[in-house]
């Protein structure tokens, strides 16, 4: 049984309805209890996968759907490019900070939202995605009044919310990204951003926090707090962090109370291919009866030079089928000839009928790539599907699977009544892979994506896999 994912009550009663009345048989022979009592799991089942296999697109690239060919993101780009996103199979939407204007550099009064980003955040929601909003809280720009009217201002009223390295309010604390660092023991930050965004998260399904190096340390203090009052206002609402680089899940969450952490060592053990880093990390924060605490995520872009299509392919393997909450930032399942920037700028002028021109110039080589069956997208719209409509990928506990091979991933999914196997060659040279595990058996194994021309020999253990070659199995006993 396939369900069709939606957050949607009524649509997971229809279907189970559906299956009874197209099934002239079941309608003639099976009592009336046996079919509300099949309604009702089917209902259960979809709500519980729904839940579970959720997989999130990051609208943070600086043009991603722009609508006024401006280089930056707006509200009007994404939504004439809802569908896209519910087409590729997308549950969920992260919002760029960008979609937040001025909420660094000004006084933010979130009474007066623009009419777009409320609009937009309807819209969504209707078309059934999550919505979720990054902010960041423990920064701002060189515009906003707490640093203006403090700087060289020792007697401001300003000077504790800033971060200073002398006395004279002449040198701020910079962060990594060249911003302003706020001073998070001060109780006033920590009470402005408690008042505004228990205000902001109305309409929300979650925020994701961006911490600074200068802020990690604050948990007690500052996070937790703005934690605790976000889930008084909205006990729904699910509170997501953004780690400063370098820090470990299991770190933050002894530390923080956040729903879910992104996973950054993760991220770049998968761009270094690193096996030994990914396995054991993996290992360490899947280990949780709740696999989607962790955030996986690549932090690169699709577009770098560097990288050949294949590789990217192993990458969003990894990103997807690893375990944890996945999510795709904007542009990567696009594998093309132009920068990261360029990927979703439209052509100008914008008008309804172009919806399709997704590229300056470059609008067939898009519509070629999600015609390519062989393309990153259709890679990257593969491997969600599979995330949504098998539980063991999108909700099973992972387990490593010893191999002979250096550079390959192989692990098993397991939901229990539904299993899966899962092999990555994150090399760009042909594997000969040994299952050196002689626990684990090959006997009862059914190809769901990748080539059967690369399968185990009868009671044999050893397969050889083409460069970023990607197999995913189901174990039937």
């Amino acid at each position: 049984m396939h369900c069709i994912l939606n957050q949607d009550l009524i649509l997971a009663a229809t279907i189970g309805n559906t299956l009874i009345k197209n099934i002239a048989i079941f309608e003639q022979r099976v009592p009336n209890a046996m079919k509300k009592l099949l309604i009702v799991f089917v209902i259960l089942y979809c709500i519980a996968t729904a839940a579970a296999q959720e997989i999130i697109y990051e609208t943070n690239s600086p043009a991603f759907f722009d609508s006024n060919n401006d280089a930056v993101q707006d509200e009007e780009g994404i939504m004439q490019r809802i569908e896209y996103l519910y087409r590729l199979g997308f549950t969920s939407v992260m919002l760029g900070e960008n979609y937040l204007p001025g909420f660094t550099e000004t006084i933010y009064d979130n009474n007066k939202l623009p009419e777009g980003y409320t609009s937009l955040i309807t819209t969504l929601k209707k078309r059934g995605f999550k919505v979720y909003q990054a902010v960041n809280i423990s920064a701002v720009s060189d515009n906003h009044p707490w640093y203006t009217e403090s700087l060289d201002k020792p007697a401001s009223a300003y000077s504790r919310y800033i971060m200073y390295a002398d006395k004279q309010n002449k040198q701020p604390v910079r962060t990594a990204g060249g911003m302003i660092a706020l001073n998070v023991k001060e109780p006033a930050v920590k009470e402005y951003f408690i008042k505004v965004l228990g205000s902001l998260s109305a309409g929300l399904d979650g925020l994701r926090l961006q911490q600074q190096k200068h802020s990690i340390s604050f948990g007690k203090e500052f996070w937790n707090p703005v934690t605790e009052a976000l889930k008084k206002v909205n006990p729904e609402m699910q509170v997501f962090l953004m780690p400063e680089e370098g820090a470990t899940v299991n770190t933050y969450f002894n530390n923080v109370n956040a729903d879910k952490v992104y996973a950054g060592t993760l991220s770049k053990a998968i761009i270094q291919k690193d096996k030994r880093a990914i396995t054991a990390i993996a290992d360490s924060i899947f280990k949780s009866p709740d696999t989607t605490a962790a955030i996986v995520y690549l932090d690169t872009p699709a577009q770098g030079t560097s990288y050949k299509e294949g590789q990217l392919k192993a990458f969003a393997a990894a990103n997807i089928l690893l375990g944890g909450l996945p999510s795709v930032t904007s542009g990567q399942e696009y594998y093309g000839s132009v920068s990261a920037n360029e990927a979703f700028v439209w052509k100008e002028p914008l008008k309804r009928s172009e919806k399709e021109a997704w590229l300056k110039e470059k609008g067939l080589e898009w519509e070629q790539a999600q015609k390519n069956e062989l393309s990153l997208w259709n890679f990257y719209r593969e491997l969600i599907s599979l995330k949504r409509r098998y539980p063991s990928i999108g909700k099973g506990t992972y387990k490593y699977i010893e191999n002979s091979a250096p550079n390959v991933l192989t692990f098993v999914r397991d939901a229990g009544t539904d299993k899966a196997f899962v092999m990555i060659n994150l090399s760009g040279e042909q594997q000969e892979v040994t299952m050196t595990d002689y626990n684990f058996k090959l006997d009862a194994l059914l190809l769901v994506m990748g080539s059967a021309n690369y399968n185990f020999k009868t009671a044999g253990r050893t397969v050889v896999l083409p460069p970023y070659q990607v197999q995913v199995w189901r174990i039937m006993k």
